[in-house]
């Protein structure tokens, strides 16, 4: 839609919620334990330290109007800052993974249970069909790994 005639684009609001998961605390401080980067960062100051620090130089903004996010992390030693950038997005796709695992398991237990209701398997096949598309989706997520080093040596 034209946002000037008042119409939300729905990646923006995606990407946005996906842009401030990228830069949370809890993705920031799982790159930085993934790959050790508390000693590149903060010297003897530790993961707590180092979190705050990763923060301010990472930013995740929406490529023009894809729906790609641009992860970057600058820093003064550009190979410290590929390395972080490829731990940030690493650790965020791993949340991002498990979320939708979750999701999925809870939406099969949920089917579960339903089918569980019905007496003598007189359970309507759309349920059954539901159920192992559910089943399906869950597996699948866990294999999701597609994004193997996405960043870049920035040259100025």
């Amino acid at each position: 839609g034209d946002p000037a005639h008042g119409a939300v684009d729905v990646g923006d609001e995606v990407l946005a919620t996906e842009a401030e998961a990228v830069v949370s605390d809890r993705v920031l401080r799982r790159a930085t334990e993934q790959a050790g980067l508390d000693r590149s960062l903060v010297g003897d100051g530790g993961v707590d330290c180092a979190v705050p620090v990763l923060r301010a130089a990472t930013s995740a903004r929406r490529r023009g109007k894809s729906l790609v996010l641009d992860v970057r992390v600058e820093l003064a030693d550009p190979i410290l800052a590929k390395n972080a950038c490829n731990a940030v997005v690493r650790a965020y796709l791993d949340e991002r993974r498990e979320r939708r695992i979750d999701s999925a398991r809870e939406k099969v237990l949920q089917l579960s249970d339903q089918l569980d209701a019905f007496d003598g398997g007189q359970a309507p096949a759309s349920l059954r069909d539901e159920l192992a598309r559910q089943e399906t989706a869950a597996s699948s997520h866990e294999s999701d790994a597609w994004l193997q080093s996405p960043c870049e040596i920035a040259t100025r």
